[in-house]
């Protein structure tokens, strides 16, 4: 493949932000459950 190395660093940020998206989710997640638990 002539583009082998410009799909390397296109799949490397394709994880990275991949792995933003989850933790800002994970995040939120957490924040929602301490609310949560707080209020009951």
């Amino acid at each position: 493949m002539p583009h082998e190395e410009l799909h390397k660093t296109k799949k490397k940020k394709n994880f990275t932000t991949l792995a933003l998206i989850f933790a800002w989710i994970a995040l939120i997640w957490i924040v929602t459950m301490i609310k949560v638990n707080h209020a009951g």
